[in-house]
C-alpha cells in the first residue's frame, strides 16, 4: 500500500471521529430572562429569585461523592449583565475566609465561582469568585492581571453564607448574535472538608472548558459599548543606590510609557504598549530541584499574560521569558466564526529584534480544532523561524487525540522538526499517552524545547479511590514513565515515578513515592515521604523528604512550605529548600534555599507586599511594593528591590498610573 493510500486512510478515520462520533452529553441550563435586575446586596432576598428554580446538582472531582454542606444557585440575565445567586449552607464557625484584597489567593479559603465559555470553543474562558466575606477575584484564560468591572456582595449568616454577582456583558468578548450559548461550571470550594464541589464533571480541574456544561436561551441585544478605548499612562522613576554621587538626581531614572486597549467591537481586542514598566511584578524564581532539565516559569508581566493562552501549542514555539526588556510592542486577538486569530509583534530593547507570532485556529464539528502558529525572532544579519500546525479531536469517553508538527529553520543551519503525538484522558482517571520525535538542532529560539535528537514515548497516569470509609477518604495512585532515544538508537534517558497518597479528611494527607532516572552517565533514584496539613491557622504545612542518590552522591532533600494567617489582614507564605550530599570520596555540599512572603491588606486598594529569597552563594534578596488605589482611575506603586537581580541592589522606583 502507497504513502498516499495509508495518508487517505487517516484522513477518514479523523474525519469519522470528529463528525460522527458520539456527542458527549453534557448539564444544560436554560437560563431565565429578568424583568427587573435584582439588587446585588448578598441578601438573595428579591422576589425576581422566587421566580427561579436553584441549581443543586454538584460532582466531587468524579469521585461520585457529596458533602454534607448544601448549595443553591441561582441564575438570570437581562439586556445587561449575567446575576448568579449562591446560598452556601455551613455553620458560621466552619467557614474559611481571611483574604480581602481583589484578586489575591482563595487557594486555601471557601469560595464560590462561576466560569463562563462565552464562545462555547473551549479556548476563552472567565472566572467570577467570591469568598465570604465579599472579596473578589477574576480572571481570563487564568490571567490575573485582568481586571474586569463587575460586582458583588457576600453575607455571612448563623448557618449559611450568601454571594449576589453581576457581570456586565460589555466586559466579555461575545459572539455577534443576539441569541448566545455559552460554556459554564460553577464551583464551590468547602476549605474545611478540603473538598471541591462543581457543577460541571469537569473532574479535578473545574476550569476545564473541554467539560463544561451550557447555558442555554440568552437572547438580548448587544450593546455598543461607550469605552472601546482604555489608555493607560505612567511615570516612574528608579533611584540607585549604586551610583557614587551626592547630587540625588543623578541617581534617579525617569520612565515614561503607555499601555493602550482598543475594542472595536465584542470580539476583537488590540493591545499595546510602548516603552512598559514592570517594576511592580515579581518574577518566578527556580528553588533547588533534582534534575538536569531547564523548568518552566511564569511570566507574570501582563502584555503576555492578556489573552496569552491563544499562542500556546502542545509544542512550546513561544516562551515569553525568553523576550527581556521590550521598546514596544502590540497583538491583535479575536474571533470571527469558528476561526481565533492572533498576531504578536515585540521590539526587544537589547538587541533591538522583532519577535512575531501568528496564531490560527478553526473549530471542526464536535468539541475538535486544527490549527496553524508561526514564531519567528529577526535581527538585521539573521532569523530563527518556526511553522507548525496543530489538531485537537475529541474521542468518545473523554477521551482527546493531540497532534502537533513543526519545523524550525535559522540563518546558516539545517532545517529541523519536532513531532508529538497524545490521546489523554482528563478526570478519574487521568490518563495520558505521549511520543515526542524531535531532531538534533530544533532551537524556536523564543520557544520552550528540553531536549533534542530524541524519540521519546511516555505515560502518565492518576486514580483517585474513593473510600470515605474510617480514617481515609481516598487513595490517590499516580505513576510516571517514559523512555528516551536519540536518532542513533542509543538510549539516553529514563525516568520513572510512582506515588500513593492518602487523604485522611479534613485536615491530614499523607503518602510516599518512589522515583528513579537516568541521563548522561547517571542514574538517580529517591524514595520520599510527604505529608500535607491543611487548617485555618496555619493554613496549610506541607512536608517532603527525600532520600536516595543524585549525580554520584547520596542525598538529602527536605523541602518544606507553610502559609500562616494569624490576622484576617496579614498572610504570610515561608518555602525552604534543604539539599545535602556525600560523594564517594567523602567531599560533601550543602544548598539551601529560602522564599518568605509577607501579605499586609489595608482593604481592596492598598496593600504591600513583602518578598525575600534567599540561598547558595546569593546574598538576600529583599523586594517590597506598596500598592494604593485612589481617586476612582490613579493607582501609585512603591517599589524597593530589583525583581530579576541575583544580587541585592539597592534600587527604588515609585511609579503612578492614570487609567482614561
Amino acid at each position: 500500500m502507497t504513502n498516499r493510500s495509508w495518508f487517505r486512510i487517516c484522513i477518514l478515520v479523523i474525519w469519522v471521529f470528529i463528525y460522527q462520533s458520539p456527542i458527549v452529553l453534557s448539564q444544560t441550563i436554560e437560563v431565565k430572562k429578568l424583568e427587573t435586575p435584582p439588587v446585588i446586596d448578598g441578601k438573595l432576598d428579591d422576589d425576581i429569585w422566587k421566580q427561579i428554580t436553584p441549581i443543586v446538582e454538584f460532582h466531587i472531582a468524579e469521585l461520585k461523592t457529596t458533602v454534607p454542606d448544601k448549595t443553591q444557585i441561582y441564575i438570570g440575565y437581562d439586556d445587561n449583565a449575567l446575576y448568579v445567586g449562591f446560598r452556601c449552607t455551613q455553620k458560621e464557625s466552619q467557614i474559611i475566609a481571611n483574604q480581602t484584597r481583589k484578586d489575591g489567593s482563595f487557594k486555601f479559603e471557601d469560595h464560590v465561582a462561576i466560569y463562563i465559555d462565552t464562545y462555547h470553543d473551549k479556548i476563552r474562558t472567565y472566572c467570577f469568585a467570591v469568598n465570604p466575606l465579599g472579596t473578589q477575584l477574576d480572571d481570563k484564560q487564568g490571567d490575573l492581571g485582568w481586571d474586569g468591572v463587575w460586582s458583588a456582595a457576600a453575607i455571612i449568616n448563623e448557618s449559611d453564607w450568601i454571594v449576589e454577582m453581576k457581570i456586565p456583558y460589555q466586559i466579555l468578548d461575545l459572539p455577534e448574535k443576539t441569541e448566545q450559548r455559552w460554556g459554564l461550571n460553577l464551583v464551590r470550594r468547602h476549605q474545611s472538608l478540603d473538598r471541591t464541589s462543581t457543577w460541571a464533571d469537569t473532574g479535578v480541574n473545574v476550569s476545564d472548558a473541554n467539560r463544561f456544561g451550557t447555558l442555554e436561551n440568552l437572547n438580548f441585544i448587544q450593546k455598543v459599548s461607550d469605552k472601546k478605548y482604555e489608555i493607560i499612562g505612567y511615570f516612574s522613576t528608579k533611584y540607585d543606590g549604586t551610583i557614587e554621587s551626592d547630587v540625588l538626581f543623578d541617581r534617579l531614572s525617569p520612565h515614561i510609557g503607555a499601555d493602550v486597549s482598543y475594542k472595536p467591537n465584542t470580539s476583537t481586542r488590540f493591545i499595546g504598549t510602548l516603552f512598559p514598566d514592570f517594576s511592580h511584578i515579581e518574577s518566578e524564581v527556580q528553588g533547588i530541584v533534582l534534575s538536569d532539565l531547564e523548568q518552566r516559569l511564569t511570566d507574570r508581566r501582563p502584555f503576555f499574560q492578556e489573552d496569552g493562552r491563544i499562542f500556546r501549542a502542545p509544542i512550546g514555539l513561544f516562551y515569553s521569558r525568553r523576550i527581556g526588556e521590550i521598546d514596544y510592542g502590540g497583538k491583535i486577538i479575536g474571533k470571527s466564526g469558528n476561526a481565533t486569530y492572533g498576531l504578536m509583534n515585540v521590539i526587544e530593547t537589547e538587541d533591538k529584534s522583532h519577535n512575531m507570532l501568528l496564531r490560527g485556529m478553526w473549530d471542526l464539528g464536535n468539541s475538535s480544532s486544527v490549527g496553524v502558529f508561526g514564531a519567528s525572532k529577526e535581527l538585521r544579519d539573521r532569523n530563527n523561524r518556526s511553522l507548525s500546525v496543530d489538531t485537537r479531536i475529541r474521542l468518545p469517553q473523554a477521551f482527546n487525540f493531540i497532534g502537533n508538527y513543526a519545523i524550525n529553520s535559522e540563518t546558516d543551519k539545517n532545517d529541523s522538526r519536532a513531532l508529538l503525538t497524545e490521546i489523554n484522558r482528563r478526570g478519574n482517571p487521568i490518563i495520558s499517552f505521549a511520543y515526542r520525535d524531535i531532531t538534533e538542532g530544533f532551537n524556536p529560539i523564543n520557544g520552550f524545547v528540553r531536549l533534542t535528537d530524541i524519540r521519546q514515548p511516555s505515560f502518565w497516569g492518576v486514580y483517585r479511590w474513593p473510600i470515605e470509609k474510617g480514617l481515609i477518604q481516598t487513595i490517590k495512585f499516580e505513576s510516571v514513565q517514559s523512555l528516551t532515544w536519540n536518532h542513533s538508537g542509543e538510549r539516553i534517558r529514563g525516568d520513572h515515578f510512582q506515588l500513593i497518597e492518602f487523604d485522611l479528611g479534613e485536615k491530614w494527607q499523607t503518602g510516599t513515592f518512589f522515583r528513579n532516572w537516568s541521563y548522561d552517565i547517571h542514574t538517580n533514584w529517591v524514595m520520599a515521604a510527604q505529608a500535607v496539613y491543611n487548617r485555618q491557622s496555619p493554613a496549610r504545612v506541607f512536608v517532603v523528604g527525600q532520600y536516595g542518590e543524585f549525580e554520584g552522591a547520596k542525598a538529602t532533600f527536605l523541602t518544606t512550605a507553610t502559609n500562616i494567617i494569624p490576622f484576617q489582614f496579614l498572610s504570610i507564605g515561608l518555602k525552604g529548600e534543604n539539599l545535602w550530599q556525600t560523594f564517594p570520596d567523602g567531599i560533601t555540599n550543602q544548598e539551601f534555599s529560602l522564599r518568605t512572603s509577607i501579605n499586609i491588606e489595608i482593604g481592596e486598594e492598598k496593600w504591600i507586599t513583602f518578598r525575600l529569597r534567599t540561598g547558595g552563594d546569593h546574598k538576600p534578596n529583599l523586594n517590597a511594593v506598596f500598592k494604593y488605589s485612589f481617586l476612582e482611575d490613579f493607582v501609585f506603586y512603591l517599589v524597593y528591590g530589583d525583581q530579576d537581580a541575583k544580587e541585592t541592589v539597592n534600587q527604588a522606583f515609585a511609579k503612578l498610573t492614570y487609567i482614561w
